[in-house]
């Protein structure tokens, strides 16, 4: 199993990298929504530094159930990471925002948080809830 024949301290042959098992690339990420900021969609994509765009290979991970963005990372990601293959990932609106309703802060796309006022479309949650 895992961490012998499989995961990411093992090469595409089998063998144990004796490394952290990280994969060098770029990683971009952003948001696709109806406009009104409450109903985002984290959108991901990882791009090895060993990708070929004479030979491109694409490969889509939506995480299941409740996870995050990341969450198809251990089911597709690593698999086509490891093979030169840009990785797609969405988390089909069920990302991880929050919104502190005591402080009136949420959380935007890069983990920081803001005023939910300030923040607009940019939070990655806000509840829809009035003052009265």
């Amino acid at each position: 199993g895992y961490g012998r024949f499989w995961g990411p301290n093992v090469d595409l042959d089998g063998n144990d990298t004796l490394g952290e098992g990280k994969i060098p690339g770029t990683e971009y990420l952003a948001y696709s929504d109806d406009g009104s900021g409450r109903k985002n969609v984290t959108l991901l994509v990882q791009v090895p530094a060993s990708f070929d765009p004479a030979q491109p290979c694409i490969v889509t991970a939506t995480s299941s159930g409740s996870r995050g963005v990341y969450g198809a990372i251990s089911a597709a990601g690593e698999w086509g990471l490891k093979r030169g293959c840009a990785v797609a990932y969405n988390d089909k609106g069920g990302g991880n925002g929050a919104h502190e309703l005591g402080s009136d802060t949420v959380t935007l796309i890069d983990g920081t948080l803001a005023n939910a006022v300030l923040a607009g479309n940019a939070s990655l949650f806000t509840a829809n809830v009035s003052s009265a």
